[in-house]
């Protein structure tokens, strides 16, 4: 299926987990590995986002995209990208980012477990 990019910004917070269930499953069956390893990258990129202290990231996003053929070994890829409004700081950890990042997280921790 292909959606545009307006299909997202008409999403509503009870749209996100039944969404990222499509996106992570390959027809077949939901890809929980493929999860866990998309997990494991966002729990390392919050733990460096709580200890760096130089930049706020402002409309900034983070891309998820993985190897879907199961005939293939298993790869994810987490990244961020859209940086045009980071700001250089000193003061502490860029905490709306890490709300956000948080909040990715526990959707996906959601979709995983099979929790609405």
């Amino acid at each position: 299926k292909f959606w545009d990019k307006y299909r997202g910004r008409r999403l509503r917070p009870v749209d996100l987990v039944p969404e990222f269930k499509q996106f992570f499953h390959n027809g077949k069956r939901l890809r929980v590995e493929i999860l866990d390893m998309m997990l494991e990258r966002l729990h390392e990129l919050d733990s460096h986002m709580q200890r760096q202290t130089e930049f706020k990231l402002y409309s900034s996003s983070i891309l998820l995209s993985y190897e879907g053929r199961e005939s293939r070994p298993p790869t994810v890829s987490v990244k961020m990208i859209d940086f045009a409004h980071t700001q250089v700081c000193s003061e502490s950890s860029d905490l709306g980012y890490c709300f956000g990042l948080r909040n990715l997280i526990d959707i996906l921790t959601c979709v995983r477990d099979g929790s609405p």
